[in-house]
């Protein structure tokens, strides 16, 4: 197992190394979204985080107040601001919180496999896949902790699973799920996922079941939302309360589609809202479609709990991409659809072997034919 960790983490950290040394994709893609950070380039949103490090460091008063586009992603902020202290470099701290939360990410895709059941070759394959995931890769040297961000939705997922697997204690269970709530608020806006997968997993687990689990997840979002309120009252009394002025810097995940549900004042104008043909489009594109149809098979395969998993994976993102119509909304669901994925393509490498030795095939000419699945699945 420590062998696989160490083996996915020398992967991300060359993964992250091509790509410092070759074009930086935003810039092509936007190239006006784009400045310097210490000489180097970045995406302008790096100026959101830039005046908070003072603050967590206790160098300076609080300049900026802990607006949304602050909270969302205020572990991997203040982990920043802790690294920049002992380095004194702002690059290369960002850099190294997305390359940690990378490596983090791909882990925990591994151990989320293995506990649903996939075997050790479609978990190690799923990992590979999440780490060579273009949703990452795009972010790397963006230098505004979107990659951070994004990579903790593997570790909640994989949290949420131990949690509901290991914990026979409904109590615990509900408060251990409520703290991954809270922190998953603070990280990003996944709690909105991993709550309904919680939900998936107790269904199926021995000893909870559909009610018992519908108790257990309703008391941990419960529980999460007096949380949410103590931490957004604690920071207005130490004067980090968010100043309107940075209110507005960011979209409130729920206000686009809350602004379009009161504009529906008829039956079409609402059923316009729902997701259509281009929302499936936009999300089959956003994978790409062998990997898409992919994890699907492997979700299949591996049983209830993942195709549970997998239709949540489908619906959600559908839902969020009436309002967001980006890849990496289309992709909420994405650490299983490449378990899914993984899965698909050991036991397609495994089918590939047993039918040519059947056939006597020479080793090196499955093996070739082998890889050539794999990379055929990684396009």
């Amino acid at each position: 197992m420590a062998s696989v960790n160490g083996l996915l983490a020398v992967l991300v950290v060359a993964l992250a190394a091509a790509r410092l040394f070759g074009n930086n994709w935003y810039g092509i893609h936007k190239p006006i979204g784009m400045g310097l950070l210490e000489g180097l380039p970045s995406s302008w949103e790096a100026v959101y985080f830039l005046a908070h490090p003072p603050t967590f460091l206790g160098d300076a008063a609080p300049q900026l107040g802990i607006a949304p586009v602050a909270y969302r992603t205020y572990v991997n902020l203040y982990l920043f601001s802790q690294l920049y202290g002992w380095i004194g470099g702002t690059y290369w701290a960002l850099a190294a919180v997305d390359v940690f939360f990378w490596v983090t990410g791909s882990i925990c895709t591994y151990h989320l496999a293995r506990r649903l059941g996939a075997s050790d070759s479609g978990a190690a394959a799923s990992a590979v896949l999440m780490a060579g995931s273009p949703l990452l890769v795009a972010f790397m040297w963006r230098q505004d902790l979107h990659l951070a961000n994004v990579a903790s939705l593997p570790p909640g997922l994989w949290a949420a699973a131990a949690l509901v697997q290991d914990d026979r204690s409904w109590l615990r269970v509900t408060a251990g799920l409520s703290f991954l709530l809270l922190y998953l608020s603070t990280s990003y806006q996944y709690q909105w996922i991993v709550a309904p997968a919680a939900l998936i997993l107790a269904a199926f687990q021995p000893g909870l079941g559909p009610r018992r689990g519908l108790v257990v997840v309703a008391g941990a979002v419960a529980l999460f939302l007096v949380l949410t309120a103590v931490l957004l009252a604690v920071f207005a009394i130490a004067g980090l309360g968010p100043q309107e002025s940075r209110l507005g810097a960011v979209n409130q995940p729920g206000a686009p589609t809350t602004g379009r549900l009161a504009e529906a004042t008829t039956l079409r104008a609402l059923l316009t809202i729902l997701p259509g043909p281009q929302n499936i489009a936009t999300m089959v594109g956003a994978y790409q479609p062998v990997v898409f149809c992919a994890g699907l098979v492997g979700l299949a395969l591996v049983g209830k709990r993942a195709i549970g998993l997998g239709i949540l994976a489908v619906i959600v993102p559908l839902g969020f991409t009436t309002s967001y119509p980006t890849p990496w909304v289309a992709m909420t669901g994405y650490p299983i659809f490449y378990l899914g994925a993984g899965v698909a393509c050991a036991r397609s490498g495994a089918l590939t072997v047993t039918v040519l030795r059947r056939h006597a095939v020479r080793p090196r000419v499955a093996t070739a034919l082998g890889l050539s699945t794999v990379s055929v699945l990684t396009v």
